[in-house]
């Protein structure tokens, strides 16, 4: 073996055992559905640290301005403002969010906490072929 090919395997090795490990895909939440072109179901549109989510009204209706303090691969954290709108009169309330339980890397539990109030939980749901998600208390 030559200088230069001794250098170039230990430069190698030493490249392959300080290397970053792949990163692993993040974990993402359900921020809103759409109907599907020419069917009748809806195709989820999941995101990493979104900036807003749309659920129904019921449900806290959208979420916009949220920021994560932590987002992992088992969980996340943050808060938002929470805007819904009856007869014309929109609500705004402050929210904590914490999202949880990820399966096939989506997380399947949401637990918001408006200001003042006790916290709801919401479940990842779909059809049992794996259609159709969406957030359900």
């Amino acid at each position: 073996m030559t200088r230069l090919t001794g250098a170039l395997v230990a430069s190698a090795l030493a490249v392959s055992v300080f290397a970053a490990p792949a990163a692993a895909a993040a974990t993402s939440m359900l921020t809103t559905i759409r109907w599907r072109d020419g069917c009748e179901c809806i195709a989820g549109v999941f995101k990493v640290r979104p900036t807003e989510a749309h659920l129904a009204s019921a449900l806290g209706g959208e979420y916009k301005q949220l920021r994560w303090s932590r987002w992992g691969a088992r969980s996340a954290t943050g808060t938002g403002v929470s805007s819904t709108a009856h007869d014309g009169v929109e609500t705004r309330s402050n929210v904590r969010l914490r999202l949880s339980a990820p399966r096939n890397g989506r997380f399947t539990k949401l637990t918001v906490r408006f200001s003042g109030r006790q916290p709801t939980q919401l479940r990842l749901v779909t059809d049992p072929d794996g259609a159709n998600p969406r957030w359900a208390l």
